[in-house]
């Protein structure tokens, strides 16, 4: 059973997520991402892998699925800039 406290965290992780959508929406449309530095996409992908590590040794869902959220954020900005500078 999901707590309460994960919903709150799901929540909050779905606004973070939706306040992106404008970024990603103009990186694809443009396929450009000169705007993020690679190592600012780098370190933002470690941090939420490591958030994803910890989610799963502490069981939270909610910090596991908010880390993921943006892995796939940062890995979609990220795989525009490196097929941008083919």
């Amino acid at each position: 059973m999901i707590s309460k406290l994960e919903i709150l965290g799901i929540l909050a992780t779905l606004i973070g997520v939706v306040s992106f959508a404008p970024v990603v929406n103009r990186v694809k449309k443009t396929k450009k991402a000169e705007d993020f530095p690679f190592i600012g996409l780098f370190f933002a992908l470690a941090s939420n892998l490591i958030w994803i590590y910890y989610g799963h040794i502490k069981g939270t869902r909610a910090t596991m699925f908010m880390g993921l959220c943006y892995v796939i954020i940062y890995g979609f900005i990220l795989s525009v800039k490196m097929s941008s500078k083919l």
